[in-house]
């Protein structure tokens, strides 16, 4: 007659109730895990467009005052010097 406690009962069950407490436990990471990438992508992906315009914006400028300073040290390398 076979008991609840009985040795090969708690060798077999015990591995089976370890392998679905680490499922659950992986489960409990890995869902906030997706559900977090989900939202960042998401959000990433509604940004995106305005990221782009102020990248452009941002190298527009850039350029403007690349050529700004150019000049100006033009200016100041043939201006005569006073000491």
């Amino acid at each position: 007659m076979w008991m609840f406690g009985a040795s090969w009962d708690s060798s077999y069950i015990w591995p089976c109730t370890q392998v679905r407490r680490m499922q659950i436990a992986l489960y409990l990471v890995r869902e906030p895990m997706n559900y977090i990438r989900h939202m960042v992508l998401t959000e990433a992906r509604r940004v995106a467009p305005q990221v782009e315009a102020a990248v452009e914006e941002y190298k527009k400028t850039h350029e403007k005052r690349k050529k700004e300073r150019e000049e100006h040290k033009e200016t100041q390398s043939t201006s005569p010097r006073t000491t």
